[in-house]
Parts: structure tokens; C-alpha cells; sequence
């Protein structure tokens, strides 16, 4: 019976003529050619969609690491206002940090005012750097000074002109 079935239906391909069956295979070609834009259509919205979701996450992203920022930086106000009973001992090693002259005795101050201070990584570093410019300028200036003094001395142990004090300038 099933190849009875076949028969029939391979017996009716037959009897149609050619023309009819052309038309079937070009409606089916025309049937699979717009699923296939379709298809292509749906492909394009959703490779945008993913595109903008991407650019969306990037920038998501960039706030959340923004954001992360700012918590630590409130976080650090915080405990800085929870410490501020400590304001003379800060102010006091404020004060020695600026008198004193020595980078080594100044870059030992920094984990101090770090601790206190609650500053960030990039704070310590400004300081680092001042303290190591200001250090360094700050001995330059004694040894200028030292050599001034004994040019001076030098100079008013031979003469006893005004000139004499124009080293001192």
C-alpha cells in the first residue's frame, strides 16, 4: 500500500505539465527568497542591537569605575571626620613636615600623614614628589647658603669694600 502512495503521487508530478511545475519551484524559490531577507533583515537589527549593547556596557563600565571612585573618596571623608580628634597631632606633623629640610626625614612623615590624612595613592605620590623636590631644593639652598656665607667670610677677611657684599646677593 505505501508504494501505491508513492506511485500516485509521483504519477501526478507527471501529469502536470511542465509549465505548472515551473511555477511551483518559482513560487517556492520566491517563498524561500523573502524568508531569506527576512532572515537577512533580522540579522542587521539584531547585530545593531548587540553592537549598542556593547557600547552600552563600555560605558556602564566607565561609570561603575567612576563611581567606585567616588565611594572610596567619600569613604576616606568619612574616616577623616571620624578622626579629626586628632587635629593637634596632625597639625603637628604638618608644621614638621614644612620645617623640616632633610627629603629622608620628610619622606618618613609621608606614611603618617598618609594614615591620617586617609589619602589616595595618587595623593601619596604628590606628596612623595613634593617632598623630594622640596627636600632637594631646600638642601640646595643650605649648601648655597654655606658657600655664600664662607665666600663671604673669605672675601671680607681681604677686603673691607662694599663689593664684598654682593656675594651675599
Amino acid at each position: 500500500m505505501g508504494s501505491n502512495t508513492n506511485t500516485r503521487s509521483s504519477s501526478s508530478n507527471v501529469d502536470k505539465p511542465r509549465h505548472i511545475l515551473f511555477e511551483d519551484v518559482e513560487l517556492e524559490r520566491q517563498r524561500i527568497e523573502e524568508e531569506l531577507n527576512k532572515t537577512k533583515y533580522r540579522l542587521l537589527n539584531t547585530t545593531e542591537l548587540l553592537n549598542e549593547s556593547e557600547l552600552n556596557n563600555v560605558r556602564l563600565s566607565e561609570q561603575v569605575s567612576l563611581l567606585k571612585d567616588e565611594i572610596r573618596r567619600i569613604e576616606r571623608n568619612m574616616e577623616r571626620a571620624e578622626s579629626i580628634s586628632n587635629l593637634e597631632y596632625l597639625k603637628n606633623i604638618v608644621l614638621k613636615f614644612f620645617i623640616l629640610k632633610s627629603t629622608h626625614e620628610r619622606l618618613q612623615l609621608i606614611p603618617v600623614l598618609v594614615t591620617m590624612l586617609k589619602l589616595s595613592p595618587d595623593e601619596q605620590a604628590k606628596l612623595v614628589h613634593v617632598a623630594q623636590q622640596t627636600g632637594s631644593y631646600a638642601d640646595t639652598s643650605i649648601n648655597n647658603e654655606s658657600n655664600t656665607q664662607q665666600s663671604t667670610e673669605s672675601t671680607n677677611s681681604n677686603s673691607s669694600s662694599w663689593g664684598s657684599y654682593l656675594s651675599m646677593w
